[in-house]
């Protein structure tokens, strides 16, 4: 089982350190309260996600709601476990995408409008290194939304030449819903019982090991 470092800093701060570096460079140090309000903020996106069958950001008051820099986490380096590690990068890609399609939405005031992230991130989307497929197929789909932005006033008004292009951008937030909301939450459901059974090896363990401390000290 990995090491959750997020949990021993509880228990003993400073021991561990966990910092943003892109292109080899160090760019800031962060912390374990920061990543925990990174996780609460995914967490929170995932569930409110599930009122709807689609990727919908009008439900978000970004200005409000969702406020840290959740594309210096695709570069989180330090002591954080590989599996934690991916299921951050996961959640703020789901973010981001959700950045981009508020443009789409037409929701009144965009956040990477209001805020002035475009260049933020693009960087962002063009340094980082996907570890697995589903983040590289992810990469490029919310590339595809970035692109296409442009021609939001145009879709907006229902032009006979968008319906393909409309179509593609539906199909590709139908993908980011699927990978990062409706599999996650299966995904996490059946982590149930294996992690139960962990859990229950491990205390078995912590129990024979202080029986037999007993023991050899009578």
């Amino acid at each position: 089982m990995e090491l959750n470092y997020r949990q021993q800093d509880k228990s003993s701060p400073n021991q561990f350190k966990v910092y943003i570096e892109i292109g080899g460079h160090k760019i800031r140090d962060t912390d374990y309260l920061e990543i925990d309000n990174v996780i609460r903020d995914i967490s929170f996106v995932r569930q409110q996600s599930t009122n709807f069958s689609h990727l919908y950001s009008g439900q978000f008051r970004f200005n409000q709601m969702l406020t840290l820099p959740y594309w210096d986490f695709l570069f989180l380096k330090g002591h954080i476990n590989e599996k934690e590690l991916q299921d951050i990068q996961d959640g703020c890609l789901l973010i981001i995408a959700l950045f981009f399609v508020e443009v789409f939405d037409d929701s009144g005031t965009v956040y990477i409008y209001s805020r002035q992230l475009l260049d933020k991130l693009d960087n962002a989307l063009n340094l980082f290194q996907p570890t697995t497929d589903r983040q590289k197929s992810a990469i490029e789909k919310i590339k595809f939304l970035r692109q296409h932005i442009v021609d939001s006033e145009k879709l907006s008004q229902n032009h006979p030449d968008t319906r393909e292009l409309q179509k593609a951008i539906g199909e590709n937030c139908e993908w980011i819903y699927k990978e990062f909301i409706e599999d996650y939450f299966w995904e996490t459901a059946k982590s149930f019982e294996p992690n139960r059974q962990r859990s229950t090896e491990t205390m078995k363990q912590l129990i024979d090991n202080s029986n037999k401390k007993r023991t050899d000290n009578k």
